[in-house]
């Protein structure tokens, strides 16, 4: 398993876009990154800012940033977008590179997968 790396090595156009429509700077985008939740999903690096992430000090003028999602694939961000829940949210999304995935649910039925 690779080790969690928390660099930003660039930003897409579509980010851009997306940090300006929403009023993100990219000083918010480094200190979710560094300070945040990582949850690995969807073949992306996930990361949350909970509230006990953020130092007392810091709250006031942080506290926007609890409802932040950034998704990170090699080191570029990818989008980022806001969420009333965004840790439970990001849970709860499929893991597209689990091993026991044909094991799971619906796709547990005989005939779906070739052998």
């Amino acid at each position: 398993m690779e080790p969690c790396r928390r660099e930003i090595t660039g930003y897409s156009d579509h980010c851009r876009v997306r940090m300006a429509q929403r009023n993100v700077s990219e000083d918010d985008v480094r200190y979710i990154v560094s300070r945040g939740v990582m949850e690995r999903r969807t073949g992306v690096q996930c990361f949350t800012l909970p509230r006990r992430c953020i130092p007392a000090a810091d709250r006031p003028e942080r506290a926007s940033l609890e409802s932040l999602v950034v998704l990170v694939c090699d080191g570029c961000v990818i989008t980022v977008y806001r969420n009333r829940h965004p840790l439970r949210h990001v849970r709860r999304k499929a893991k597209y590179h689990d091993p026991n995935l044909k094991r799971r649910g619906w796709l547990a039925q005989p005939g779906l997968f070739p052998a």
